[in-house]
């Protein structure tokens, strides 16, 4: 009854060292062919955009966050797949030489309207959409039963 579109698309290729900064974005799915990376997640309420790079936010600013707010943490290997919510913050670093590709994509309702994908909403207003459709068990709701904030996401390895 609900559609996707996507609306991004791109492939990735870095050494080992390398990642991608704190950010978010809509909701997406990272496909790791190759290597291994480390992901850092953190809700909406606490998603942020950072010009330092992966590495340098992991040394500098890494333990005091993680003393501030839940860090949602899980390697990613090859031929695994992430998915990230739309507006989940995120730190991406490669700890081997990695290649793999990720697609942003929006949901869409029964009616077209589209579904938790608004670029123009705050992270926190979309976090709380997020409890209240986890609450009322929506079609939307990728996950389990359990409060967003306690869901240990898609890997196979958690910290």
């Amino acid at each position: 009854y609900s559609q996707l579109e996507l609306a991004s698309f791109l492939w990735f290729l870095g050494p080992a060292f390398s990642g991608a900064p704190n950010h978010y974005h809509g909701h997406a799915l990272n496909i790791l062919v190759h290597g291994a990376k480390r992901w850092f997640l953190t809700p909406p309420p606490h998603a942020r955009y950072d010009l330092k790079s992966g590495w340098e936010w992991y040394a500098q600013d890494y333990m005091r966050v993680k003393q501030e707010y839940k860090i949602y943490e899980c390697m990613q290997y090859e031929a695994e797949v992430i998915y990230v919510p739309h507006s989940w913050g995120h730190v991406v670093l490669n700890t081997r030489t990695s290649v793999g590709y990720a697609g942003e994509f929006k949901f869409y309702g029964e009616q077209g309207a589209e579904v938790l994908s608004s670029d123009a909403a705050s992270p926190n207003t979309l976090g709380k959409a997020y409890e209240r459709l986890v609450q009322k068990k929506s079609q939307y709701a990728v996950w389990d039963k359990r409060a967003w904030q306690d869901h240990p996401l898609l890997a196979r390895d958690f910290l």
